[in-house]
């Protein structure tokens, strides 16, 4: 699976780089007002990048060293070393003071980083959990995973530690059940940090569509809420459930997708594969790449590199011989952003 841990690097990388021509039709001194359901995509020109509605208008001239999407009315935007976050107008809602930030909100939050210490802001960039903890993972679920010394927990919104900081790794919560980490076995905890689930597994990972999978003697199934394997542990590997379809790996090292039923509902024959996102894969087969819908249908050909989430019906893409050669937005209609 070319881009098998997507869901987690997504986030790191949701970045046009470099200079490129820009296809946006329109350069303006001032952001253009428009309603909000308009979505803002990150373009560049000449070096310095701004924001594009679908037409291709304009609607925040480049003036930010890079840009990223808009979730929950805030993007996330750099100048210089230092990042920052604007508003949909363009405001700048906190100005360039923080070593690293959170790519996107999440319940009304982002975590900021200061030095070696993070905290987290609210949509007015007010800092209402102070810079306290040696490292901070976004809201989810209520729950933020956090960091003090060497051992990870997990914080509510008010900042108070919930579950104290006393393991080797903290995943984020969803379906209000946590994944933990201590020694070489993982395992879940409810919101009051006790074990949800009776076993302890050798890998594992959150909760999504009602199933999480985990790894036993080096193979991969899921498990439901009361910890009933539902889905044996047949594959080489697998991942989340996303779109209620998850993509599993056999002996072969050929990639498909199951439902939440276990049924192979998109056949084991791909060399590589991406997790849905609003309806859409991107697989590989033979050397040739296309986008794919929850039947399994090939709806056109995708000469890309990578392909990231879709969100709000766009997503970053690169293409060339290195990673980053080409690097722009697309459309779930292959339109490009540049």
């Amino acid at each position: 699976m070319r881009k098998c841990e997507s869901f987690i690097r997504l986030s790191l990388i949701a970045v046009v780089f470099g200079a490129m021509p820009m296809a946006c039709s329109r350069f303006g001194r001032r952001p253009i007002e428009v309603a909000p359901d308009v979505v803002l995509i990150p373009i560049t020109r000449d070096g310095k990048m701004g924001y594009c509605d679908k037409t291709k208008q304009m609607i925040i001239p480049p003036s930010f060293d890079s840009a990223y999407t808009f979730r929950e009315g805030r993007a996330r935007v750099k100048s210089g070393e230092k990042y920052g976050f604007i508003d949909r107008t363009g405001r700048e809602i906190t100005g360039y003071k923080y070593d690293d930030a959170d790519t996107w909100f999440s319940e009304g939050l982002a975590r900021v980083k200061v030095g070696d210490k993070s905290g987290f802001i609210d949509p007015e960039g007010k800092l209402v959990i102070p810079l306290k903890f040696d490292s901070a993972g976004s809201f989810s679920n209520g729950f933020a995973t956090v960091k003090i010394g060497d051992k990870y927990g997990y914080a509510d919104h008010n900042g108070d530690v919930v579950v104290p900081a006393q393991y080797d790794l903290t995943v984020k919560f969803t379906e209000e059940i946590g994944l933990v980490k201590l020694g070489d076995k993982y395992w879940f905890i409810d919101k009051s940090g006790r074990q949800a689930i009776a076993d302890k597994y050798d890998y594992a990972y959150f909760f999504s569509d009602g199933l999480a999978w985990v790894e036993l003697a080096g193979r991969r199934g899921f498990i439901a809420h009361a910890g009933k394997m539902v889905i044996p542990t047949n594959y080489r590997w697998a991942y989340p459930f996303n779109d209620r379809l998850a993509p599993v790996q056999n002996d072969q090292k050929k990639w498909g997708f199951i439902d939440t039923a276990g049924r192979e509902v998109i056949p084991l024959i791909y060399d590589s594969v991406d997790s849905f996102s609003e309806g859409l894969s991107f697989v590989t087969l033979e050397g040739k790449k296309y986008f794919i819908d929850k039947s399994g249908n090939r709806l056109r050909e995708a000469n890309y590199n990578y392909i990231g989430e879709f969100h709000d019906g766009i997503t970053f893409a690169t293409q060339g011989e290195h990673h980053f050669e080409r690097s722009f937005y697309i459309d779930r209609d292959g339109n490009e952003y540049y």
